[in-house]
Order: structure tokens, then C-alpha cells, then sequence
């Protein structure tokens, strides 16, 4: 297809913010030279005597001379006769919300209005939230932290070593530290071919395309080589003349041109091709629309074999022992085996653990120790992937760089810096309140590859904060995907219990949280009413989180069984179930034990009558069995779950739950049971392949790598 070329309105990119802050060092040494009147001896560095009076004007500017050209190159890039810049989705605006066009039913990005429940938050001038404002103030703010780092070091050192003069206080000392950080300030500035902040962006930038794009790869290693020549000419003392300019002019052209390229191709476009039919859609609850189940399913078909596998990272919150998560991860690992990838590292709190219970390499994920295993793993792998679940939310205390949303973007812009793709895929993101976490979230995850998202929800969420960059997709949780249940796994885990044959099971999930005084009691008086009246029905509690689920039904288990001494004496026709004898009600109350598997928990969880409960994946696993739920809402990503299942009428709030609300929902759940569960079975099977779909991406980045695609 022919292509012609257009001008494309580009952000700062890394290249041009060094070459902004070598500039600025060396207009600094030049003012602050003029200002000090030569103190301190600043005309020894080479940056300081460049920007003095050493060499002519015309001269003291050629060196800039590739830079320009570089940063007109990269925006001059190819555009296809549809009017699309090369390497673009259909329908998708340049520098936009690519690979989801209009007849995908584009994302649009949400700012501040009633429709949003999270406003991007904006203090101060509006100029520091551009992106050359910011760019802006982190120059101003390095130029200022060279300069004091470096005169008090240029002190301190030599008065360390015992060689120094003592510093005059007053004046005369403040400006003979400030000559001694214009001396580190024109390191920053050589003036030659290639300033180093700007080889060392450069050779980042070309590394980075060398390990994600196999296309690209022989342009990205000559560029290497020649970055690595130009920054030698730096340093060899030769001063600039035209043909210094030429060879400058000439490899900015060069980069310039490579950078083009290699942004078009960065990104992943839309791997999910256009279904033959019409699809079903999915309206979000901000008028959203994702992909139809016809769309995904056509993913799952024939895809191109990959030359060779891909080495692929996993990160999330896995071997700490909450179902759910592992229930994500068994799920994501056999999407990844059935397409071929094999050699799969997974960050984990216990590698141990994690590599006997899913047969993968596993490394730990936290900062205190293991970094070169992390490092080794990140080189060697070239697909990134923040693996689904609620990672990106500080509802769990985050303080600076401890917490969830800081380790997670924060080892993601690990992988990223060492040239891998980065995929968030199945995210629950939110909710996101602290301005720290808001700014880190918008600042780093727009530096992502890709965002799938399970609910409309984060969608929302990531707009408000200001995540337009990287693709956006509503798909579904990972669970959703996975295989079912085993035949005869529920009776095996049942009988491990010493359930009872044959009963009704009501299943329980909760776990402990604020205002568990006020709404245990009111759960709890729900489940002895059904206990005392209903001997058919045996209620399990199970845990989804190890020892502290397990603490937490333990707790609400005692409060059930406070409650039904008053409760066996009343009348059994006072009860919506019926009248039923009593039959040691005691005798079926169950709290299951924490060390299963996730396989048993869900195939236990399917085989219920009806499941009571908190926990988000306890509740999914309920739903693709066809098991009704009473879900209490105790995170957004339970009641956004819920809607997408059509089971939102069946949601309570913590905070307005009571005991009779539950009971005229549990009789209205059995007066319409066949239809409810068919319901549910629909639902969850037609969000099976939207959860698949996110894989299609990893395969889209396999192919960038091997040069396939």
C-alpha cells in the first residue's frame, strides 16, 4: 500500500528531555559564569568553557544542529492513503487511545462531570498538567539539585580529604559553592557531537526497540554503534567544525526517522479482528462499549504459529495465599500454555510455593532482596504482564513506595526500561483517592503497552486520573476463562470435610473489614434463621484468603451460633422457609479448612444451592457454576462484577444490610431458581471469551519480537 508523509503532533520524548536539559546546563553555566565573574575557577570544565567565550557563536550552535533535526524527523512520519499514521488502528486519532476504533466502540477519554466519579484532581497553574510544563519543572528541578549537590560536594570532598580551603561564610561562601555547581553543572553539557544525557537517552531508546521489534532490530544496532561513535567525539577534545555538524545532522536525521518508525510500530493495534456478524455489546455504565463475544470468539481461532516462544514475566499478588489471585494466575497460565509459551517466570511473595503449585520459574517479588534473580528474569523475557486482579487500589495502606499501586507501576517501569512489553491485562483498577497514588497511576501506567480492564468501572477510573496513552479495553477477569471443575472433585473435597451427603449448601464467604460489628451480626442472624429452619440446608464457610478468611468465618460462625438458641424454640410457621423439624442445626455449621487448592475451593463453591458472600472470585466462581448470589458489596469491583452478570438487584451494601433483606432475597432467588441460574450460566460463558481475548495481545507482541508482525 503507498504511503505518503505527514506532520504528527508528538509529546517531549526521552532523546529530546536530555537534549532540553543539557541545553539548559549550559545556558546555566554561561549566566551563572557571567553573574559570578568567573569565581571559582568554572572556565576548567569543558561545558563551562564551551558555553563562556571559547569558541565562536556559530560554532557553540552546530552541535544542536542533529538534535533539531531529530526531534523534526520523528514527527514526520509515514501516514497511509486512509489518512492514517502508519502503525495506527483504524478509526483512531494520532497520539489517542489507539486500537479501538469507532466501529470497536472507540473508548473515549472521561474528564471532569457528573458522569465521573473521579475527577481528575488539578491544584495550581494549569501550564504544570502539560506535558511541557511538567517537562518544564523536572529540567528546572535537576538544573537546581546538580547545582547545590555538586558545589556542596565540591566543598565537602576536598575538606574530607584534608586538602580544601575553609569556605568563607556569607556571601562570599554561597558563591564559591554555587561556581563549584556550575563546575557539575557543565558535565551535563559537553558541546561537542553528542551531549551525554542525550547518548545515554538514546542508546536507552535503541535498546529498548533492539529488544522489542525484530523488524527493527539490524537499524537499532547500527544506530547503536553509531551513538557509541558520536558520544566518543565527544570527548576527544576535537572541536566542532562542519563536518562535526554534517555527521550530527546526519545521525539525528537518522534516529529521528528510526524513532518514526519504531512509534508507529509500538503500537500493538487491535488484535482482535472485526466478527462476521453483527456483535452483541456490552453498554458500560458510562455509555462505554466493549467487544461482543462473536468479536473474541473469532480471536480464538487460527492465529499465525510463532517463529519461536517468547520468554513472558507474570506479576501480580501471587503465593500470598488469597484464592482468587491463584485462581487468576491458573487461569492466565493455561491461556498462555494452549498458545505455546512455555518458559514463563512468575514474580511471587513465596517462589516456592508458586513454581511447585503452577510448574513455572519463580522469583520473589518483593524489593528487599532477590533484585539481580528480577533483573536476570526481566532481560531475558521479552512480554511484561501485570497478570488481572485489583492491583492498581489504595484501599490497602500505600505510604511512598510501599503499598500496591507503587510496586506494581514501579516493577512494571522496571520491565519496560529493560525493553519489554508491557501488558496490564484483567485489571480492576480502583478506587484510586490518595494524590500520590492518582499521580503515580497517570504518570507511569500511561507508559503501558495496553490496558485490559474487567468493568466499565476502571475504564472510568484510569480516565479520571489521566491514563489516555496506551490502548483501553473493557474484556473480562481471567476466571472467566479458565476450565471447569473436575467431576467428583466437590464430593472429594466435601467428603475431606465431613459435609453431609445429599444436604443443600448455603456458602459463605467473608472476610474481615471496617464495620464488620454491624454487619456480622445482621449475616449472622440470617444464617441461624436458615439453619433452624431449614434441615435440608448445610451452611459452609470458606475461606479465599488462608488463615485471616478463616479467622473471619470463625468469628461469624460463633456469632451464628449465639444466635440460634432463641431461634429453635419459635414457631416454624413465623419462617419464610417453612416449616421444617430442627435437626441439630449445630451439627450444620462448617468452616472449611484454608489449604485447598483453588480448583477444590471452586469446584466446592459450584456444587452450592446458593453462595452468601464478600469476596469477588468466590462469588465468580459461583456464577459460572450457575449458583445464585447474594453478594455483599464491599469493594466497587463486587458490585461492577455483579452488573455485568445481571445480578445487581441481589447486592447489599455493608453499610444498609439487615437480616430480612437477605431473607426476602434468598426467597425470591428459590421462587425463580431455573431461570436465575440459566441466566448466570449465559452470562458467564459469554464473557469466557472476552477474558481470552486479552491474550490476543501477548501474541501481537510475541509477533513484534519475533519480526512476524
Amino acid at each position: 500500500m503507498a504511503t505518503s508523509v505527514r506532520w504528527r503532533r508528538e509529546p517531549v520524548n526521552l532523546v529530546e528531555a536530555a537534549a532540553l536539559l543539557a541545553a539548559a546546563a549550559s545556558l546555566g553555566v554561561r549566566l551563572g559564569t557571567m553573574l559570578l565573574g568567573g569565581a571559582g575557577g568554572t572556565g576548567d570544565v569543558p561545558g563551562a568553557a564551551a558555553a563562556g567565550s571559547g569558541l565562536p557563536p556559530a560554532d557553540r550552535l552546530l552541535p544542536w544542529l542533529g538534535l533539531a533535526v531529530y526531534a523534526l524527523a520523528r514527527r514526520w512520519v509515514p501516514v497511509t492513503p486512509g489518512g492514517r499514521f502508519h502503525g495506527q488502528a483504524a478509526g483512531s486519532r494520532p497520539g489517542a487511545n489507539q486500537g479501538q476504533g469507532p466501529a470497536r466502540g472507540r473508548e473515549q477519554p472521561h474528564h471532569r462531570g457528573a458522569a465521573n466519579p473521579y475527577p481528575r484532581p488539578r491544584t495550581g497553574p494549569a501550564f504544570l498538567y502539560t506535558r511541557g510544563g511538567a517537562v518544564a519543572v523536572i529540567v528546572v528541578v535537576i538544573l537546581g539539585i546538580v547545582v547545590v549537590a555538586g558545589g556542596l560536594l565540591g566543598w565537602a570532598v576536598p575538606q574530607f580529604l584534608g586538602r580544601g580551603a575553609v569556605v568563607p561564610r556569607g556571601p562570599e561562601g554561597a558563591a564559591a559553592i554555587l561556581a563549584r555547581g556550575l563546575k557539575a553543572l557543565g558535565l551535563l553539557a559537553v558541546p561537542a557531537a553528542l551531549p551525554w544525557p542525550v547518548a545515554g537517552a538514546a542508546t536507552l531508546i535503541l535498546f529498548q526497540a533492539y529488544r522489542r521489534d525484530g523488524r527493527l532490530r539490524p537499524w537499532a544496532a547500527v544506530l547503536l554503534a553509531a551513538t557509541v561513535l558520536c558520544f566518543g567525539v565527544a570527548w576527544t577534545g576535537i572541536r566542532p567544525s562542519m563536518a562535526a555538524a554534517g555527521a550530527a545532522t546526519a545521525y539525528g536525521l537518522a534516529l529521528g526517522l528510526f524513532n518514526a518508525r519504531y512509534t508507529g510500530r509500538s503500537d500493538l493495534g487491535d488484535p482482535v479482528p472485526p466478527a462476521p456478524a453483527a456483535p452483541a455489546r456490552d453498554p458500560g455504565r458510562h455509555g462505554r462499549t466493549t467487544i461482543g463475544a462473536g468479536e473474541a470468539r473469532s480471536l480464538e481461532a487460527e492465529t499465525p504459529a510463532l517463529p519461536r516462544p517468547v520468554p513472558v514475566v507474570i506479576s501480580g499478588f501471587y503465593g500470598a495465599g488469597n484464592t482468587g489471585d491463584e485462581a487468576i494466575l491458573a487461569a492466565l497460565l493455561n491461556l498462555l500454555r494452549q498458545r505455546g509459551y512455555r518458559d514463563i517466570t512468575v514474580f511471587s511473595t513465596r517462589p516456592e510455593a508458586t513454581a511447585r503449585r503452577h510448574g513455572v520459574a519463580s522469583v520473589y517479588r518483593g524489593w528487599r532482596r532477590h533484585w539481580l534473580a528480577k533483573a536476570r528474569a526481566l532481560l531475558r523475557a521479552g512480554i511484561f504482564i501485570s497478570g488481572g486482579g485489583g492491583l492498581l487500589q489504595d484501599t490497602t495502606p500505600t505510604f511512598f513506595l510501599r503499598g500496591p499501586v507503587p510496586y506494581y507501576l514501579l516493577i512494571a517501569t522496571w520491565a519496560r526500561l529493560t525493553g519489554c512489553w508491557v501488558l496490564f491485562l484483567g485489571q480492576g483498577v480502583g478506587p484510586l483517592r490518595g494524590r500520590w497514588t492518582r499521580w503515580l497511576t497517570r504518570h507511569l501506567a500511561d507508559h503501558a503497552d495496553v490496558i485490559t480492564v474487567r468493568d466499565a468501572e476502571s475504564l472510568a477510573v484510569l480516565d479520571g486520573v489521566g491514563v489516555t496513552r496506551p490502548p483501553r479495553r473493557l474484556l473480562a477477569d481471567f476466571v472467566f476463562a479458565a476450565p471447569p471443575p473436575e467431576p467428583g472433585r466437590a464430593e472429594r473435597v466435601a467428603k475431606a470435610e465431613g459435609l453431609m451427603p445429599g444436604a443443600r449448601r448455603v456458602v459463605v464467604s467473608v472476610r474481615s473489614w471496617a464495620g464488620e460489628d454491624r454487619f456480622y451480626p445482621e449475616l449472622a442472624a440470617f444464617l441461624a434463621e436458615v439453619l433452624a429452619h431449614r434441615p435440608d440446608v448445610e451452611v459452609v464457610m470458606v475461606p479465599m484468603e488462608g488463615e485471616l478468611d478463616r479467622a473471619a468465618s470463625e468469628k461469624l460462625a460463633s456469632l451464628v451460633a449465639a444466635c440460634l438458641p432463641g431461634l429453635q424454640a419459635a414457631p416454624a410457621g413465623d419462617s419464610s422457609f417453612g416449616p421444617h423439624p430442627g435437626t441439630a442445626p449445630l451439627r450444620r455449621l462448617h468452616v472449611m479448612g484454608a489449604a485447598y487448592e483453588p480448583a477444590d475451593t471452586e469446584a466446592l463453591v459450584a456444587s452450592a444451592h446458593v453462595a452468601v458472600g464478600m469476596r469477588l472470585h468466590f462469588l465468580l466462581f459461583a456464577a459460572r457454576a450457575g449458583v445464585p448470589v447474594l453478594a455483599l458489596n464491599y469493594d466497587p469491583k463486587v458490585g461492577a462484577a455483579m452488573r455485568r452478570l445481571g445480578m445487581d438487584r441481589y447486592v447489599f451494601e455493608l453499610d444498609r444490610v439487615r437480616a430480612a433483606d437477605l431473607r426476602v432475597a434468598l426467597a425470591e432467588v428459590e421462587r425463580d431458581y431455573d431461570r436465575i441460574a440459566r441466566e448466570l450460566r449465559q452470562a458467564a460463558a459469554g464473557l469466557a471469551p472476552l477474558a481470552a481475548a486479552s491474550v490476543g495481545y501477548v501474541d501481537a507482541a510475541a509477533r513484534r519480537i519475533t519480526g512476524a508482525g
